[in-house]
């Protein structure tokens, strides 16, 4: 399981960096946000919590092409979860997978999210993340609220 999500984040990241998109210096934006959802199951409920991600259009002036690293740490009924993964995107829709951790009274378990998703601003999203106890695994809907902040490279703006 650990080889196709390696295969996945590998590929996904492939997509983004192509010679063309490296020809210049990038744009980095540091885009923090708020995510909330609801979690299905046995153990689900309404979740919340914090996301930043830093992402790259690897290239000097505008692109649809985005790829970055994101951090992800939220709660959903006393559980604790905190997630790290590899984003990539085109024109806002995209996904972004890597590992997950839980924390549950006073264990921990580990697992992976693939997490698609798509929008600016408020950005709709499905979360499947599978751990190596079944009963853990979840589906989870909802919605991240996050604001754009360029960092680095030339700044973009939709109007001229």
């Amino acid at each position: 399981m650990k080889l196709h999500l390696t295969i996945a984040i590998i590929l996904i990241m492939m997509a983004c960096t192509s010679q063309n998109l490296l020809a210049s210096g990038p744009v980095i934006f540091i885009n923090p946000g708020v995510k909330f959802g609801y979690s299905f199951g046995e153990k689900g409920g309404f979740t919340y919590g914090v996301q930043l991600s830093i992402t790259s259009t690897f290239s000097s002036s505008f692109s649809p092409f985005w790829g970055g690293i994101v951090f992800n740490a939220y709660k959903c009924n006393g559980r604790k979860s905190v997630h790290f993964g590899a984003q990539a995107s085109y024109w806002g829709f995209g996904m972004e997978a890597g590992p997950t951790y839980l924390y549950e009274n006073g264990s921990s378990h580990s697992g992976y999210s693939i997490i698609p998703f798509g929008g600016l601003i408020i950005i709709p999203y499905y979360n499947y993340t599978k751990f190596e106890t079944d009963s853990l695994t979840s589906h989870e809907v909802g919605s991240y609220i996050k604001i754009p902040g360029n960092v680095f490279g030339q700044k973009i703006s939709l109007v001229h």
